[in-house]
């Protein structure tokens, strides 16, 4: 069960994230991608990152997922 407009972050292997919950993105490069959420933003840094997939309800990061975290 996911709370409504909370971020969530689903990670399948060292390969691909997803987060839900998003507000857009803010930064996008090959090595850092930065999205907007109610709580701040969501960071996620690696190599050869790429976004795969955008949604109303999650957007889908590929690449080799190094951190996710969360900035204050």
């Amino acid at each position: 069960m996911m709370l409504q407009g909370i971020p969530s972050i689903k990670i399948n292997g060292s390969s691909n994230v997803r987060v839900y919950n998003h507000r857009g993105i803010r930064t996008v490069s090959d090595v850092y991608i930065e999205l907007s959420s109610s709580i701040g933003p969501v960071c996620i840094a690696g190599k050869n990152m790429k976004i795969q997939e955008i949604t109303g309800e999650f957007i889908s990061v590929d690449g080799k997922i190094n951190r996710i975290y969360y900035k204050e």
